[in-house]
């Protein structure tokens, strides 16, 4: 009897525990439902792209050179822009009105409109015509779009092809104003009757053709402005407009204005012709990318992931919930070999031996050069100069006065100003002699001022009378005629065997843009067409003139081969790579051999003391260097450019000379004479040497 009520106890209990355990479960269900069905609470959602940090970069001892500087933007979001083109396009208005009235109105982004003048007396700009990238952004555009007035649809190749052929078919101005009044409702048609004026009409038609050509749509919103001050943000966000909001937006900032612009480089939008390429990778059309120098050779590194942000709102219009879908990764942080107080001294150090040699009446018409400093036994880039430079902080604003200036501010002379290497390639001589046996240290030729190796012909004439000379003389006062006989005993088949293992007219792997040059001899003449190769031009040839044209870095990394024993390393920039902010280390830099020839110690030995006679005999040159605590070897070069104008001054120096921890090239354009550019590698070195 005891037992049968204990089992009825137990089964009423379980029951009651069955019971309170179901209505949990229905009450849990009910609320998992609730939340995961947002059209039952009639909940509204909205995706926003969070644009991820690019990374940043640094100089090899972790000075900041471009940082990221957070500033409020204004944008459009189309999911949140009235749907109906009348509501849409009296939002867009007001925009328009409060922003213009701003002090911010000439923050404004630069558009890609694709006319000038104003509605309706639009004609389009020249560059349609002759600039590559808005002609392939505007085919685009059309490509895009179904439209009327004979306009058919094409892709974006066919369209090219076909208005190539038919350049008088090429879409009117019309036809394109035409298309954009009807897709949003301003034409004189419209089912909403509203009149819009000629003034209005333009904003609209300059508005929408930007927003399209930026990809706008959907989780791509468009930016109208940036570094936008708080005043602006308030009186925009007291008018409500739908479709208006604010985010953050990063801009590059430029730690050490004025240095190093050529080589670090610019970021912007991508270029239409690109857009294939980078949208494969992921890319939207209105990311920033790098453009140029180190943003666009290490854009892989420097690159973020964008994330997605999902805003939650109520029944009411209240923001109930903000989470990340996705979050956004920042971009790693590069770190170049370059040091920026040696770049500093370099860029520096030009523009006052620029001055020097304007100011001494040298040649009043000296205005450029470059300078290149290495590490020769890696190949890593301390520092690299090109003079006149420009500013990065006001690239932008001042790009068309620098693009028209005759002194040309944005060439990079460092990496693609070729010139003949002049005296400086009788360094390498020396080796392919003493290597060949065609020489040796000690050989005697007899300098009487006039080479006369070729017989009654051709008979160039010395820098002077040096009389019984050697190899390391001949290097220290520049003996033509020295070289001169040591080049028609090499013949330029041998020399040039020796000038591929130093890489001249060859690329030095540099990650940046780099002309290639011009090695002198037989096969070039013969691939262009030019006169045939006599042996005149090879003893020209042997003193750095003929055909011979170099990069100053190429000079550099020829320098380096030569005097770290014949190991030709590829030039880079790029240090490492590491994550953002927390400095992990994702990549590291090890020198990459290109060639490498054994160079006999005596040899070697040669060619060091010949430039360290070379400094020393040099008054010029040695005042020059009297600040540097260790002894350097030099070589000047002066390359001469015919007609009436003034010689290229060259100079390549290694510090200390016997045991090279840097070596320097310069080039200064006009220069006069090869020791009067010793001083901006002088300014280096004392930078090198501060400490």
């Amino acid at each position: 009897m005891m037992q049968n009520k204990i089992s009825l106890r137990i089964f009423i209990l379980t029951g009651i525990f069955f019971v309170i355990c179901s209505l949990y479960v229905f009450r849990l269900a009910g609320i998992v439902l609730t939340e995961d069905a947002p059209e039952m609470q009639n909940y509204t959602y909205q995706y926003v792209t969070v644009k991820a940090a690019r990374g940043q970069i640094y100089d090899r001892n972790g000075v900041p050179l471009v940082t990221n500087q957070y500033v409020h933007a204004l944008v459009i979001d189309d999911q949140t822009l009235p749907a109906n083109n009348a509501e849409r396009n009296k939002a867009l208005l007001t925009l328009l009105s409060v922003f213009n009235n701003t002090e911010d109105a000439h923050k404004r982004v630069k558009d890609s409109y694709p006319f000038s003048g104003t509605y309706p007396n639009l004609t389009y700009l020249p560059e349609i015509y002759e600039d590559t990238t808005l002609r392939y952004r505007f085919l685009r555009r059309l490509a895009e779009n179904e439209y009327e007035d004979g306009v058919k649809t094409h892709t974006v190749s066919a369209l090219e092809a076909y208005y190539t052929e038919h350049p008088d078919l090429f879409p009117t101005e019309q036809d394109i104003v035409n298309f954009y009044l009807k897709k949003y409702g301003m034409h004189e048609g419209n089912r909403d009757k509203i009149a819009y004026t000629d003034t209005q009409i333009d904003a609209l038609l300059r508005l929408y053709y930007d927003m399209e050509c930026n990809n706008f749509g959907g989780m791509n919103q468009y930016t109208l402005a940036t570094d936008l001050s708080f005043t602006t943000m308030t009186k925009l966000r007291e008018r409500g407009i739908d479709g208006v909001s604010f985010t953050f937006a990063v801009q590059r900032q430029y730690e050490h204005p004025g240095y190093a612009s050529h080589i670090l480089g610019t970021i912007g939008q991508i270029y239409a012709e690109d857009w294939d390429y980078y949208k494969e990778l992921g890319y939207n059309m209105n990311d920033y990318v790098g453009i140029s120098g180190c943003e666009y050779a290490f854009e892989q590194y420097l690159r973020g992931t964008d994330g997605i942000k999902v805003l939650k709102f109520d029944p009411k219009g209240n923001l109930v919930e903000e989470y990340y879908k996705k979050t956004p990764i920042a971009g790693n942080d590069v770190y170049l070999t370059i040091d920026i107080e040696l770049q500093k001294a370099a860029e520096d150090g030009l523009a006052e031996n620029i001055k020097y040699i304007r100011d001494r009446g040298y040649n009043k018409d000296c205005q450029s050069g470059s300078l290149v400093a290495m590490h020769p036994n890696t190949g890593e880039i301390l520092a690299i100069a090109s003079y006149p430079t420009f500013d990065l902080t006001t690239y932008n604003k001042n790009y068309s006065e620098l693009y028209a200036d005759p002194a040309q501010p944005l060439y990079n002379r460092a990496l693609q100003g070729l010139y003949a290497p002049g005296s400086t390639f009788k360094l390498g001589m020396v080796v392919a002699g003493m290597q060949e046996g065609v020489v040796d240290a000690s050989t005697p030729l007899l300098c009487e001022g006039t080479y006369r190796g070729l017989g009654s012909g051709y008979q160039p004439k010395c820098t002077g009378v040096h009389g019984q000379i050697n190899a390391a003389n001949a290097i220290c006062v520049s003996c033509n005629c020295y070289f001169y006989d040591l080049g028609r005993q090499l013949g330029i088949t041998r020399m040039n065997q020796y000038c591929d293992f130093y890489g001249l007219g060859q690329k030095t792997g540099i990650e940046l843009y780099e002309e290639v040059g011009i090695l002198a001899g037989e096969s070039y003449r013969e691939q262009n067409g030019l006169t045939t190769w006599m042996p005149g031009d090879t003893i020209a040839a042997a003193i750095g003139q003929s055909d011979n044209l170099c990069t100053p870095i190429q000079i550099a990394s020829y320098v380096c081969t030569v005097l770290n024993g014949g190991t030709r390393y590829s030039s880079h920039l790029l240090h490492s790579v590491n994550t953002y902010f927390t400095n992990e280390s994702v990549n590291r830099v090890d020198p990459q051999i290109l060639s490498e020839l054994s160079i006999a110690k005596n040899t070697l030995d040669t060619v060091k003391h010949g430039m360290k006679l070379m400094v020393e005999d040099s008054v010029t040159v040695s005042r020059n260097m009297q600040n540097v605590p260790v002894t350097v070897g030099g070589k000047t070069g002066t390359a001469q450019l015919g007609g009436n104008k003034i010689d290229n001054a060259l100079f390549v120096c290694a510090a200390p000379y016997d045991n090279p921890e840097i070596v320097i090239s310069v080039v200064i354009e006009n220069g006069a004479g090869g020791s009067y550019s010793s001083l901006s590698a002088a300014r280096v070195l004392e930078a090198y040497y501060a400490d």
